[in-house]
């Protein structure tokens, strides 16, 4: 026999909603930076300002800011990466060809 707690699967969407956001953003965000750096010629440097802080676009509707957190983490270390080696071009109106990978799961 199972029993549900009552907003289980509330809190659970709400996390795993900041979490997507986060990831979203952070993605963006390491895409630009490493660009940004490689056009400079400033060595890879995964753990910037951004990265640490990990709060670029967050709003208090998304979710727990913890949970976007991580997910901004997430995503900017792939974007840095991605855009750091050429890759993570983007299609259309800067939009990323590469969205958050779990759709419809929380990732941890």
């Amino acid at each position: 026999m199972l029993f549900a707690v009552p907003g289980m699967t509330h809190d659970r969407n709400d996390r795993e909603a900041a979490y997507r956001y986060g990831y979203e953003a952070g993605y963006r965000e390491g895409i630009k930076h490493a660009r940004e750096d490689y056009s400079r010629g400033v060595r890879y440097d995964l753990r910037g300002h951004e990265y640490r802080k990990a709060e670029h676009g967050y709003q208090k509707w998304m979710g727990k800011k913890g949970d976007y957190k991580k997910g901004y983490r997430n995503g900017y270390e792939l974007g840095y990466r991605e855009g750091y080696q050429g890759r993570g071009q983007g299609r259309g109106r800067g939009r990323s060809d590469r969205s958050y990978p779990f759709p419809r799961r929380y990732p941890y």
